[in-house]
């Protein structure tokens, strides 16, 4: 569960804030010593000195940026921990310097995975009408047709739910996103605003070939 945290953390574009660059460090930084000492590394000041005693020197500096932007202890006010840390101005400083030659870093590798991830997924069919046949064999199985049909009838609702609270705000969205994407990424990316389209004009076919089911 911690590296699928961190994998999904780190699909996402650094942010042009460094605070919230360092709120997300500290996420990381929080996951990954859970993972490692099964416990979280800010709860109390023994504990964060503690895991200060067996940290690397990068991660030290780490607590200590943490620490004086009242990311770690945020209502110890009335303990130190320089005499133990050594100088926290110094050892923030230096993983601030840290922490921006990682975001460029993790910049350069994202727009390098952007470019070689494979981003095409199975299109959906042309004709949506050739669902229906499959539709009708779980239909006709009385073991599984009570059910199937209970869970087609959430997703219309789900879906209907969507559709009234969003209305046009998803299409205006996806365009934007669209927008920003360079040509090279447009290329090969499936969800466009034109399939979004598209998709949205099929949904009275999906929902009526859905309910003839239960009609039937």
């Amino acid at each position: 569960m911690a590296s699928w945290s961190m994998e999904a953390l780190q699909c996402r574009t650094p942010t042009k804030s460094y605070g919230l660059y360092l709120k997300d460090q500290r996420l990381q930084f929080q996951i990954k010593t859970l993972a490692q000492r099964g416990t979280m590394p800010f709860q109390d000041y023994r504990q964060f000195m503690d895991l200060c005693d067996q940290s690397s020197s990068e991660d030290k500096a780490k607590m200590a940026e943490f620490y004086l932007h009242n990311m770690a202890l945020t209502y110890m006010n009335v303990w130190d921990p320089n005499a133990r840390l050594g100088d926290l101005q110094l050892m923030a400083m230096a993983s601030w310097m840290n922490h921006e030659e990682l975001r460029a870093t993790e910049i350069k590798n994202l727009m390098i995975k952007k470019q070689n991830e494979p981003l095409m997924i199975r299109a959906e069919l042309s004709d949506p009408m050739a669902l229906i046949s499959t539709f009708h064999l779980l239909a006709n199985n009385p073991q599984i047709a009570p059910k199937y049909i209970n869970d087609q009838a959430q997703a219309i609702a789900q879906f209907e739910d969507m559709e009234r609270l969003l209305g046009d705000d998803c299409i205006h969205a996806c365009m934007m996103r669209w927008n920003r994407l360079p040509h090279s990424l447009q290329i090969r990316e499936y969800h466009s605003p034109t399939r979004m389209q598209e998709a949205l004009r099929r949904v009275p076919l999906y929902k009526c070939s859905m309910q003839s089911l239960k009609v039937n």
